[in-house]
C-alpha cells in the first residue's frame, strides 16, 4: 500500500487518553486524519471534540462498516481489547489498540492470528518509546558512558484518584500491573540486550485488586530488572541503567508532556552531566510511525513478532509478581 493522501483514522471509545494526547497529536500531522469517533453515546452530540475536525459520530459497529476508514484506534477498557481489535482487523482495518493490548499472552496470540491472516497492521499502543530520549539514551549506553550494562531500575507509581474509573475494577481488567507493568518491562526490553526470565515479586491487593507491583528479574546475558509500580504511591516515573562504571536516569521517562524540555543525568564517579531533551510530542511521532508502516509498503512480521514476545515476557512477570502479601 503506498499512498499520498493521509490515513483515515476511525476511534472506538472516547477515553480521557484520546481526548487530551491522540487527537491534538493527529490533527499535527499531515498523515492521518479523523473520520469517525465511535461511542457509546453515538446519539447525542459532542461538543468536546474541536470544530476543526468536525469528525462524523456514531456506534462502534459503524466506524468498523465504513468503507472510507483505513485504521481504527481502540481507546476502550482492557477487557474490551480482543473482542474489538479481531471485529477490526476481520473488518479490514489496520488497528493501534492501546495498551496493554490482551490480559494474557494467549489473548494477544489470538490478536495477532487474526492480524496476519486478514494481512493487517495490529500495533501496540506503547507510545512513550517514540520520544527521542529514550534513543538518546540507548546511543550513550552504546558509546560506553557508564560501561557494561548490570542493571535497570524502573518506577511507575502515581495516586489513582477517580474511583469511577475501570483501572480500580478487576472484573474490567483494571489493576496496577495491567494498568502500568507495560512501562518499566518495555523500558528493560528496549535496553537490554538480554532475554527476562525468572520473576519474582509480591502485589499488594485492595478488595481483590492489585493496586501495587514490585519485583525482580534476570535477563540471559546477566542483567538485573528490578521495578515497581503503584495506584497509591507518589507520582514517580522514571528508569536508571546501571553500569560497571556508571548510571544514567532518566525522570518523566513515561509522562513527558509534548512541551516539555526533559533531561538526561549521567554519573560517573563523581562526574555528573546532564544533557538536556528538547521538547517531543511522542504521540505525533507513534502516529506518523504507524502511517510509515502502513503506507511502506512491507508486511508487518517484525511488529507481530514484537507484539508477541512483549506479551510471553509480560506473562512470565505476571505470575512471577502477582502474589498477594497476606
Amino acid at each position: 500500500m503506498t499512498r499520498q493522501q493521509p490515513l483515515r483514522f476511525g476511534i472506538i471509545g472516547d477515553a480521557d487518553i484520546y481526548r487530551r494526547r491522540f487527537l491534538p497529536a493527529m490533527q499535527a500531522t499531515g498523515s492521518a486524519c479523523m473520520e469517525m469517533l465511535g461511542s457509546r453515546k453515538a446519539d447525542v452530540p459532542d461538543t468536546r471534540i474541536g470544530v476543526e475536525t468536525k469528525p462524523a459520530q456514531g456506534s462502534y459497529d459503524q466506524v468498523l462498516n465504513a468503507p472510507d476508514i483505513d485504521l481504527v484506534y481502540i481507546a476502550l477498557p482492557n477487557h474490551l481489547h480482543e473482542e474489538w481489535t479481531i471485529r477490526a482487523l476481520q473488518a479490514g482495518k489496520h488497528v493501534i489498540c492501546e495498551k496493554p493490548l490482551g490480559l494474557d499472552l494467549a489473548s494477544v496470540q489470538r490478536m495477532v492470528a487474526v492480524a496476519r491472516s486478514e494481512g493487517r497492521l495490529l500495533y501496540e499502543n506503547i507510545t512513550y518509546l517514540h520520544h527521542p530520549q529514550h534513543r538518546m539514551v540507548r546511543e550513550m549506553v552504546a558509546t560506553g558512558a557508564i560501561g557494561t550494562i548490570r542493571q535497570l531500575r524502573a518506577n511507575f507509581c502515581f495516586t489513582q484518584t477517580k474511583m469511577d474509573d475501570f483501572r480500580l475494577n478487576p472484573a474490567l481488567g483494571g489493576g496496577s500491573f495491567q494498568d502500568q507493568a507495560r512501562y518499566p518491562l518495555t523500558a528493560a526490553l528496549y535496553h537490554l540486550s538480554g532475554q527476562l526470565d525468572r520473576f519474582h515479586g509480591t502485589a499488594r491487593y485492595r478488595d481483590q485488586l492489585d493496586v501495587a507491583v514490585t519485583g525482580s528479574a534476570i535477563s540471559s546475558a546477566g542483567e538485573l530488572f528490578t521495578f515497581t509500580i503503584a495506584f497509591d504511591q507518589p507520582y514517580e516515573a522514571f528508569y536508571e541503567i546501571i553500569g560497571d562504571h556508571g548510571f544514567i536516569r532518566l525522570d518523566r521517562a513515561y509522562t513527558t508532556p509534548a512541551e516539555l524540555a526533559n533531561s538526561i543525568t549521567i554519573t560517573s564517579g563523581d562526574r555528573v552531566e546532564i544533557r538536556s531533551v528538547p521538547p517531543a510530542d511522542h504521540f505525533h511521532l507513534m502516529i506518523e510511525h504507524v502511517c510509515r508502516l502502513i503506507t511502506s509498503g512491507q508486511d508487518f512480521a517484525a511488529e507481530h513478532h514484537l507484539i508477541e514476545e512483549r506479551a510471553a515476557t509480560a506473562e512470565r512477570m505476571r505470575r512471577g509478581c502477582l502474589r498477594s502479601l497476606s
